[in-house]
């Protein structure tokens, strides 16, 4: 710790507090509880519909958050059943939870923007895509980065936001005043700057920058 700024170490102390609560029997049992619902009611409430009307071999690329949330639960049972778990599916869940739940703050804000009103879905929707988006940062920090892992997991994130945003439309439905366009430029730019951020912590070391240094002071 010596050397190190005060930001720097109340950063520390924040993340190694929630990393703490996360793996936690209790954390761990919320995470299974709350990823388990958010990822049922969203594939029911919100993809229900679309996925009736699409051919199961789209399936894969239609529910994002749902799909995101749920592969949430194994990569953390994994790591704590027998640490590091599988690096690759922890950095791909966390990935996917940072990366729809940021997209759906985006657009709800925009909707807001747009004039529409703070009903309770949105206000809801926003709350729990921010938990999303902590959850990742969080998940992330328990695996090894490396920049064929960072390559890969974007390539496959451009290939999801083609198929949402080109010729076969898998994207979810928008709220009213919030431009396809637009938010097919989000997505994008979100994948890019995870796949740079990914990359970013594997050249680092592989670990987030507090989590290396608790990391490093246990060895």
């Amino acid at each position: 710790m010596q050397g190190t700024t005060l930001p720097s170490r109340l950063w520390l102390a924040l993340y190694r507090s929630l990393v703490a609560v996360t793996c936690s029997p209790l954390g761990l049992a919320a995470i299974l509880v709350g990823n388990g619902i958010g990822a049922v009611a969203g594939l029911v409430y919100w993809y229900g519909g679309q996925l009736r009307a699409s051919p199961w071999v789209l399936w894969p690329f239609i529910p994002d958050s749902p799909g995101s949330t749920f592969w949430v639960i194994p990569a953390l049972a994994l790591v704590v059943w027998r640490a590091p778990g599988w690096p690759l599916l922890t950095a791909f869940a966390a990935f996917g939870v940072i990366k729809y739940g940021l997209w759906t703050v985006v657009f709800w804000a925009l909707y807001w923007a747009a004039g529409g009103p703070p009903h309770l879905e949105s206000l809801a929707m926003t709350f729990t895509h921010l938990a999303m988006v902590v959850e990742g940062v969080v998940v992330v920090g328990l695996t090894r980065l490396t920049l064929p892992v960072a390559g890969g997991l974007g390539a496959w994130f451009l290939l999801n936001d083609w198929m949402d945003f080109g010729p076969l439309q898998t994207r979810p439905g928008l709220p009213p005043g919030v431009s396809v366009e637009v938010m097919a430029g989000v997505a994008v730019g979100l994948t890019l700057l995870l796949t740079l951020g990914y990359g970013w912590i594997a050249r680092q070391g592989g670990m987030l920058p507090g989590r290396r240094r608790h990391v490093s002071a246990r060895e």
